[in-house]
């Protein structure tokens, strides 16, 4: 798990959320396997010590899941800390042995609730649309999906690198609407004074999201080279902050 939650955030270091996810989701099917080849209900029976020994496992992979999912489903990963009887932890301490032998537990509750197709069906009716019309197979967006999106002209006030990671810096930008924090996977390209009073585009309306352990209130827009380096879209120095890309 200690390798999974590196890799996991490496990805969500340089925005690859998809590819992240797609990580996690593979150490929880590797945990469900585990403890299902473990047969604890089994072993509880004739085998206490090795029944110990896989729930403990158990709950440190939970709790190690809780942490690299924190990025896109947090108030799910607060639930699950909080019957974990935890809190959550710097990300360099994820697949560690964060829960001691001994370590007492709150309440388990169901975290997600199974959805069935009559209630789905129902909703799709109530809403007066068809499944083609909910589900967009081509992957295309419509002109008015686009138009949710606001992508504005910002200016660098201050950078630094953030602490413990090697790709991640911290932002304080300036647009129409003030300052704010932007947490960008730029640093092994960019040393933060060579960026400083730039004009960059972000995405102005995204939810804030905890990065390490700091608040992203946006992000910024870069672009990969053929050498894998990130260049960032920089914005001709006339047009005006907090301008609004059409």
């Amino acid at each position: 798990s200690k390798a999974c939650s590196i890799k996991v955030g490496e990805l969500f270091d340089r925005y690859k959320i998809k590819d992240g996810v797609f990580e996690s989701m593979q150490l929880a099917r590797d945990a469900n396997k585990y403890f299902n080849d473990s047969e604890p209900w089994i072993t509880v029976k004739n085998d206490k010590d090795k029944c110990g020994t896989t729930l403990y496992v158990c709950l440190q992979l939970i709790y190690t899941l809780s942490e690299i999912f924190y990025p896109v489903i947090p108030n799910s990963s607060e639930k699950i800390f909080k019957m974990l009887n935890t809190e959550s932890t710097e990300w360099d301490k994820c697949g560690d042995e964060n829960l001691s032998a001994g370590h007492t537990l709150n309440k388990a509750e169901i975290l997600f609730k199974k959805i069935e197709d009559n209630v789905i069906e129902k909703q799709i009716e109530s809403l007066g649309k068809t499944k083609s019309d909910v589900t967009n197979e081509d992957g295309l967006v419509t002109i008015d999906e686009f138009f949710k999106v606001e992508l504005k002209v910002a200016k660098i006030l201050d950078a630094e690198k953030v602490e413990k990671s090697q790709k991640l810096m911290k932002l304080k930008v300036e647009t129409d609407d003030g300052e704010r924090q932007v947490i960008a996977g730029i640093a092994k390209d960019y040393n933060p004074e060579s960026i400083l009073n730039k004009k960059i585009l972000i995405v102005a309306n995204l939810k804030p999201v905890k990065l390490m352990g700091h608040i992203s209130e946006g992000m910024l827009l870069a672009a990969e080279n053929e050498d894998g380096k990130l260049k960032i879209i920089e914005i001709d120095d006339s047009v005006k902050i907090g301008t609004r890309v059409k």
